[in-house]
């Protein structure tokens, strides 16, 4: 007889899921989103449904549940802007996007852009604009 199904956590973003799934696949237990492709599809339907359900197992419940605790205790959030800047070293980067401006004006006045939109990464302590 096949083990029975539970659902052991909800999340509201595939994101969150797909981590959440990864921790525990990388552990070597089984676990299934459910509702998946319909969230995929049809994503303002997430709470109508009540969310993602991360399901494992029953026998792997505990372990899973323990996983999780550990894995997003250990997961620190990523910060936006986390790149070192080469001459000061300092973690206080924004993106910025250039040649915005030009290319929606020449794509609205002749019906082509003359240029694309390029990133770029600007410095708050020191300044720099690195290509």
């Amino acid at each position: 007889m096949p083990d029975a199904v539970v659902t052991l956590q909800k999340y509201y973003t595939l994101d969150e899921a797909y981590i959440a799934r990864g921790f525990l696949e990388s552990e070597g237990v089984r676990a299934c989103i459910q509702d998946e492709n319909l969230v995929r599809v049809f994503w303002l339907y997430t709470n109508a449904i009540g969310g993602l359900r991360l399901q494992v197992g029953q026998k792997d419940l505990e372990r899973a549940s323990a996983i999780l605790e550990a894995g997003t205790a250990s997961v620190e959030p990523m910060e936006m802007g986390a790149e070192h800047c080469p001459d000061c070293d300092g973690l206080g980067t924004s993106r910025i996007v250039r040649g915005r401006r030009i290319a929606f004006l020449s794509w609205l006045v002749i019906g082509v852009p003359l240029c694309w939109p390029h990133s770029t990464w600007r410095c708050s302590q020191c300044g720099r604009i690195q290509e």
